[in-house]
């Protein structure tokens, strides 16, 4: 199998390896951030990394100094294999690495009735590949069947499909929103498991993201949340 990941370089010389192997990787100065550069000429949220099964884009959220992939300033980019990516002075290049993978995987289900026992037992135990998709496949229909999604003040409903939602003024947002100080990436709606979603902010001081009716910088959403983008608002419904 492959795995997905970034090396970061500084004046040549490798500092570091990070896999992507999460919804999103977020890039900045701020020590919130999962990959902290600690230079004036980054800013507190510079950029972020989205994953999915088929895709890789970097999303530039509105930065001073911008970021850079293969020398050309973007707002967004999908990346291909050994791009790379300049925030500050620092290069990461993305590339695919061989890693060896099991036959078999431990995994921990436990199931409600013992009519689902009968074909799964309850427990921890050892299965192949091909099996362990099987039950996660039937775990997956039987359990979380209700796609979460926003309804905005016209009744257009967004369903949220993917492990990360994003909501900006980029045109390639999932949720498009306009304002003079809305950003590029102001807040992204993020898969933490098949029943629980989380909203990050990016926004600035001029126009926070709000849930409820309070600023937020990241906040675990329940049906019936109102979010407030500068004058988009929209209801969380799952």
């Amino acid at each position: 199998m492959m795995e997905q990941i970034l090396e970061i370089s500084l004046n040549s010389m490798l500092l570091d390896s990070k896999r992507l192997d999460k919804p999103e990787l977020t890039i900045g100065r701020g020590s919130e951030n999962d990959i902290v550069i600690n230079n004036p000429a980054v800013s507190r949220h510079h950029a972020t990394i989205f994953t999915n099964v088929n895709t890789i884009v970097i999303v530039d959220a509105g930065s001073t100094n911008g970021t850079f992939v293969n020398n050309k300033r973007i707002v967004e980019k999908q990346l291909e294999v050994n791009d790379e990516i300049i925030i500050g002075k620092m290069l990461f290049k993305y590339k695919l690495k061989d890693f060896e993978s099991e036959d078999d995987t431990v995994i921990d289900l436990a199931f409600q009735s013992e009519s689902d026992n009968e074909d799964f037992p309850e427990g921890t135990f050892m299965v192949n590949e091909q099996d362990k998709q099987k039950i996660l496949d039937r775990v997956k229909s039987e359990r979380f069947t209700t796609i979460p999604t926003l309804v905005d003040s016209n009744n257009r409903e967004f369903q949220i499909n993917n492990n990360h939602f994003t909501i900006g003024k980029s045109v390639g947002n999932n949720l498009k929103v306009k304002g003079f100080f809305i950003k590029n990436l102001h807040a992204n709606i993020v898969k933490l498991n098949p029943r629980t979603y989380k909203i990050i902010s990016y926004g600035s001081f001029l126009a926070p993201t709000k849930v409820n009716g309070a600023s937020i910088r990241q906040k675990v959403l329940y049906n019936g949340d109102v979010i407030e983008v500068g004058n988009a608002k929209m209801v969380y419904q799952h």
